[in-house]
């Protein structure tokens, strides 16, 4: 069976390399010579959905890769600082195991500040595995570079939980990428006699040093085809990535675009490597308007970045591209970018699908940028008690700093607030002794006949026939609640502006409901006779004046109000006290009055005036 690649999806691709080249100019050039317009009137009405994908990717995520390998962060930090360092001392197999230093963790300042300084000295080259040791110079380092400033040891672009090897979180890290380094360095020793090998073809290279990358330990497919990558920007006259690449998952699914009726294995190796060679031959070959449009523009995209690292050799070789002559390692990072922009637009038709359901498992992993043969289990305590039951932990995080993660719950807990001690005394009514010999204590007012509940808004014709309204409604008929869910900052207050309302709108009293509350009834009498009045009810009574003036106390207009109320003695003395204070006061502010309105005579202030100079 011939396969064949969509010539929309393809054009469609086409259209997306345009706003890559686009971005790659503004990113990495700038100023006048970042100002390319698309000239594919297909590419220019895709640009606005470009822009909002890879914005959130720009910055310190370093997650956008432009269409020129070589220019995308990581890489060109490699070419500046360590290829064309100005680093002497360095031959080329010390720039080399650098390169596999950096990318343990490509971070930039980590590398410059916490290994370089290391890297430069003769005693590490000695034995640079010891140096990553569990007490080695550069461990050392970079754990006092982590706990002075706190700042990420890995990018972001690597989504890689490290493992739990000791209980400190900053030391753990640290550990974590030192044993990466090492593996990496033993790489480093094995792939070195191969890319000095000149006899051998690209394709024998190609196939050796991919076994030897993916012989360490925790290295895939992605992690071969990003070393593999900084290996060929290295030493471009290999041509180690001309014609083949290793597929990573991220690729796999915009070769299922391109291709539909493939039936691509996502496992398979030798069929994603068939399905990216296929592509990549179609993409040359491709003579549709989007792809001619592609081409005019990577020529002035390349003519700008020949004058801005011309003295740069290895940055020149990357940037002359000849027309028709895509390499397949471009063509297999683009379609990781491309992969992602589709996901993030959910253009997904055929991304996902599989033809066999036994591959399902290999689909979830397609976001793992950065991964290793099988993802490692969370090996905290707390995660080995939740991951098996709780489907909602996170094996993934975009930030190190809170590594490693414990796993995170399905759902918050709802807020509650907190509880007065003793309760509302003001609010909660007493039960009436009728009803609590009943047996079952009403849970609405609206459960006694013709009773009307504030909270609930709502009246009972009889008591069979409840009325209830949920707490999160709004209230009208009762004035001056709290909001549902926060508690009340002056009950006594709020239940006398309560009172107070209802009695001068002439309407029926309106009280909270609660569980062990009942109505408060239709007027005064019947209100004495269902609910025995507190004795605290009675101190939050404003006081009130006698038309001769004098201040009644406040227990004294309590028993006028209410004949039949009992008053201790201790509350009278205190009301007593309370009305001698507030007749002290009343004195006070008469004689200040008094004070006040004397004014002197014009006389007495010219002399006072007189008197003053004479002074001076």
């Amino acid at each position: 069976e011939v396969l064949q690649v969509s010539t929309t999806a393809l054009e469609e691709f086409f259209q997306f390399l345009q706003c890559q080249l686009r971005m790659e100019a503004l990113q990495c050039f700038g100023g006048p010579h970042g100002e390319l317009e698309l000239q594919d009137p297909c590419a220019a009405a895709l640009w606005p959905q470009f822009q909002a994908w890879v914005k959130p990717n720009l910055g310190r995520k370093e997650k956008w890769m432009p269409f020129h390998i070589v220019l995308g962060v990581h890489e060109l930090f490699m070419m500046q600082n360590i290829h064309h360092g100005p680093v002497a001392s360095w031959d080329s197999k010390r720039k080399f195991l650098a390169m596999f230093v950096f990318r343990a963790h490509c971070k930039g300042d980590f590398f410059l500040e916490a290994q370089l300084p290391h890297l430069l000295l003769e005693s590490f080259w000695e034995n640079p595995l010891s140096q990553f040791a569990e007490n080695g110079r550069v461990t050392k380092s970079m754990l006092e570079y982590r706990r002075r400033t706190k700042q990420p040891l890995q990018t972001m672009a690597f989504r890689c939980i490290p493992a739990r090897l000791c209980e400190d979180n900053d030391e753990n890290l640290v550990r974590n990428i030192a044993n990466r380094t090492q593996i990496l360095l033993e790489v480093a020793e094995q792939v070195w006699p191969i890319v000095c090998d000149s006899a051998k073809s690209p394709e024998a290279n190609f196939e050796q040093i991919s076994r030897e990358i993916q012989r360490g330990h925790g290295l895939g497919d992605t992690w071969a085809k990003m070393l593999m990558v900084s290996i060929d920007i290295a030493y471009p006259d290999l041509g180690l990535l001309s014609k083949n690449c290793d597929v990573g998952v991220g690729a796999v699914g915009g070769l299922r675009r391109l291709m539909p009726n493939s039936g691509l294995d996502a496992e398979a190796s030798s069929s994603k490597l068939t399905s990216l060679k296929l592509v990549t031959t179609a993409a040359n070959r491709c003579q549709r308007p989007s792809a001619a449009s592609f081409w005019q523009l990577l020529s002035k995209v390349e003519r700008v970045a020949h004058q801005r690292y011309k003295k740069m050799p290895l940055i020149m070789k990357q940037v002359a591209t000849i027309a028709g002559a895509l390499s397949a390692a471009t063509v297999q990072v683009q379609l990781c970018e491309w992969r992602q922009f589709l996901e993030k637009n959910n253009i997904n038709n055929n991304i996902n699908n599989n033809s066999s359901n036994n591959h399902n498992s290999s689909n979830n992993t397609n976001s793992n940028r950065v991964s290793g043969k099988r993802p490692a289990p969370l090996s905290t305590s707390a995660s080995n008690n939740n991951t098996n039951n709780n489907p909602s932990v996170v094996a993934t995080s975009e930030d190190e700093g809170n590594l490693p993660l414990k796993g995170l719950e399905t759902a918050e807990t709802p807020f509650t607030p907190p509880k007065r001690e003793g309760g509302n005394r003001e609010l909660e009514l007493s039960v009436p002794e009728d009803v609590a010999a009943a047996g079952d204590i009403p849970k609405c007012a609206t459960q006694l006949p013709g009773a009307r509940c504030g909270n609930c808004a709502a009246t009972a014709a009889s008591a069979e026939e409840p009325s209830l309204q949920t707490a999160n409604e709004e209230v009208e008929e009762a004035p001056f609640l709290p909001a549902a869910g926060k508690p009340e900052r002056f009950p006594r207050r709020t239940a006398f502006l309560q009172r107070r309302a209802v009695k001068e709108a002439g309407q029926t009293r309106a009280a909270p409901c609660t569980q062990a509350t009942v109505a408060i009834v239709q007027d005064e009498s019947e209100f004495q006779k269902a609910v025995k009045r507190p004795r605290l009810q009675a101190r939050s009574r404003p006081k009130q004046s006698t038309a001769s003036g004098d201040v009644v106390p406040l227990l004294e207009a309590e028993e006028q109000r209410h004949p039949g109320s009992a008053v201790d003695e201790p509350a009278k003395r205190k009301a007593r006290r309370k009305n001698a204070k507030q007749a002290e006061a009343a004195d006070v502010q008469e004689s200040s009055e008094e004070i006040t309105a004397w004014q002197p005579s014009p006389d007495e202030v010219s002399a006072r005036r007189k008197r003053r100079q004479e002074r001076r």
